[in-house]
């Protein structure tokens, strides 16, 4: 805590004027993430997926997978039950379909999308926000074993801008 205030980071514009930044870009404060593997960053998402079954109709969840390897059978149907009470529920990733499941919006991301290396989830609703953004270190190995680098906060500002983020790329896609 070196007493002076970090300066915050600028948005990346598009051409199109869109800030590019990805969610984990614009809302983790540097210093404040911490280190975790991908069965610790499991049980945080699963924790902000219940949180959307508790909202019940007004709920906004939207998660990155990287690669649509890992929207698997289980979690597809774990996101069908979200989308059939929440308000919308999108899934981006590499090779990730228009409609990956029923009342589930989905876009494909490029190989090259800086997207492509976070994990995130997001769920806004009228009384809770939350969002888990992580980045991944790029480990070999087992993949239960990779780690991330990830931030999480219910700050509503915070969790705003990540959905944001994320919506650009849906709306995008349409």
């Amino acid at each position: 805590r070196g007493g002076g205030r970090l300066a915050p980071r600028l948005p990346r514009r598009g051409p199109d004027g869109h800030d590019e930044r990805t969610p984990f870009e614009r809302i983790a404060d540097p210093g404040s993430t911490l280190i975790g593997d991908k069965r610790l960053l499991l049980s945080l998402s699963r924790q902000l997926e219940q949180e959307a079954f508790a909202v019940k109709g007004e709920a906004v969840v939207l998660a990155t997978f990287q690669d649509a390897r890992f929207f698997t059978d289980r979690m597809r149907r774990r996101y069908e039950r979200i989308a059939a009470s929440a308000s919308l529920v999108g899934a981006l990733g590499v090779g990730v379909p228009p409609r990956p499941g029923v009342g589930v919006r989905g876009s494909g991301l490029s190989s090259e999308d800086r997207l492509r290396g976070e994990w995130d989830v997001v769920v806004v609703g009228p009384h809770f926000a939350g969002a888990f953004v992580a980045r991944d270190l790029g480990d070999t190995g087992a993949d239960a074993e990779r780690r991330f680098e990830y931030f999480m906060t219910y700050e509503r500002a915070r969790v705003t801008a990540a959905a944001q983020a994320l919506l650009q790329h849906l709306v995008a896609d349409d």
